[in-house]
């Protein structure tokens, strides 16, 4: 039976935007060619811009994601499989707008069947939360050059992505001739 527990933590802090990144996750245990695993991760951002010159304004903002998930794994004969359900939790809160959560349920699962050594075949599908960037969301207005604009979206909201893919790999070997 093996566990593991990685702690990563970190603060990135450039200008004025500041990320946190937090993840606990990777717990496994491992029981007659199964696994069991679950982990958590959470990532905190908060920005507080003054902008100054043609067009002037300050935005201040904060955003986090949480995602919890489990997965069980294992083997039949030549078939792997993965199975796995999460949740995760979007928050945004804009100075001078409304904050919003969102959740979403996120299963995944993948096969890989194996022909040989070096052949196999492999299909993952899953649902994926896809969040607006803080500077998706600022409503300044930066003039790039005289005829372009960038003004992010204020209302913008998260999205489900719903992802799927099928991959077939041979690997031929390699021997050099002498």
């Amino acid at each position: 039976m093996e566990k593991r527990y990685p702690l990563i933590g970190y603060l990135v802090e450039r200008g004025r935007k500041q990320i946190f990144h937090h993840r606990r996750g990777n717990l496994r245990t491992a029981i007659r060619g199964r696994s069991l695993g679950g982990g958590l991760k959470h990532t905190q951002s908060w920005t507080d811009n003054t902008y100054s010159g043609t067009v002037g304004g300050r935005t201040k903002m904060k955003q986090s994601e949480t995602y919890l998930y489990t997965e069980f794994s294992g083997r039949v004969k030549k078939l792997n499989y993965t199975a796995g359900i999460g949740v995760s939790r979007s928050w945004l809160k804009q100075e001078g707008e409304e904050d919003y959560q969102y959740y979403t349920f996120r299963p995944k699962v993948s096969l890989q069947y194996n022909f040989t050594d070096n052949m196999y075949f492999r299909v993952n599908g899953s649902v994926n939360n896809v969040s607006p960037s803080l500077s998706e969301l600022s409503a300044i207005e930066q003039y790039i050059d005289t005829l372009q604009i960038r003004r992010g979206n204020p209302y913008l909201k998260p999205y489900k992505s719903y992802d799927m893919q099928a991959n077939y790999l041979y690997k031929k070997e390699y021997s050099p001739e002498t």
